[in-house]
């Protein structure tokens, strides 16, 4: 899926969206690295949070298929 969500970046960036290609994957990056840390500290497990991260995952890739095909205003 990463490999997905990078390809598909990229082919944003070119379509002229620039820095702005970057916030989906970004924006999921940095709240799975906040969840898995808040985890990690609280000694929780990833099974309770494993749907949420399947979920923002595909949010992200909806995002970018979606910028894909919508051109950025200029």
């Amino acid at each position: 899926m990463l490999i997905l969500e990078l390809f598909l970046t990229i082919i944003v960036w070119f379509r002229g969206w620039k820095w702005k290609a970057l916030a989906p994957l970004g924006g999921v990056t940095v709240v799975s690295l906040i969840i898995g840390f808040t985890l990690g500290l609280s000694g929780g497990n990833l099974e309770s949070v494993a749907p949420l991260m399947i979920a923002m995952d595909f949010t992200a890739t909806g995002a970018l298929l979606g910028m894909c095909f919508i051109r950025p205003k200029t």
